[in-house]
């Protein structure tokens, strides 16, 4: 019932929190199966990648060191499911049902084609 989703996390030397964002992520009341995670990376040298490795995350390596938006969109080109949700390394998930309650609509509602949180 639930759609596949594939998280797009776009990630310069984000060692300082993106094992809190993963976490969270990882920890959504949602098939597994149906999550994909990708984490696009500007080149990081303080270990990223290797934790995200560790989440199970797929690490690209994309370039665009000085620019993160190029990285939303390399992520966008790879991602393999149906819906794809922009979460940055320093975003941590209010609760577990968070990916439910986002994807909500497109099961609600066939002709919604894209979803933002109600407030940051």
């Amino acid at each position: 019932m639930w759609p596949t989703v594939s998280v797009v996390m776009p990630t310069l030397n984000s060692k300082r929190t993106i094992r809190e964002s993963l976490q969270s992520i990882v920890l959504q009341d949602y098939p597994k199966e149906n999550i994909e995670i990708l984490v696009v990376d500007g080149g990081s040298t303080d270990g990223t990648q290797e934790i995200a490795l560790k989440f199970g995350a797929r690490v690209i390596d994309a370039g665009y060191r000085d620019n993160m938006e190029p990285r939303r969109s390399v992520g966008l080109f790879q991602a393999k499911n149906r819906l794809v949700a922009y979460i940055d390394s320093d975003n941590i998930l209010p609760n577990n049902q968070y990916l439910k309650q986002m994807t909500q609509p497109f099961i609600d509602n066939t002709e919604v084609s894209a979803a933002q949180t109600w407030r940051f």
